[in-house]
């Protein structure tokens, strides 16, 4: 799953703004930066690592590209 998000993550990387969105302990959590693809990788792996079924979703500064990749330990 986690490699599921970097490849997308990397096919938007012409659009240079992405905005991460995952809910960890009953709070939203939001990712929003210029793509720096290790950057973005170390934060979603942090996600998987902290919570069992993880849930991400990717969305383009456009909503173009929409993805919602899930995780579990």
């Amino acid at each position: 799953m986690y490699q599921e998000a970097i490849h997308f993550i990397q096919d938007i990387t012409e659009e240079k703004l992405i905005t991460v969105y995952a809910p960890i302990n009953d709070e939203k959590w939001f990712y929003s930066t210029r793509i720096k693809p290790t950057q973005v990788e170390k934060e979603i792996n942090e996600i998987f690592l902290e919570r069992e079924n993880s849930k991400i979703v990717i969305q383009s500064c456009l909503s173009n590209f929409n993805r919602i990749v899930y995780g579990t330990k």
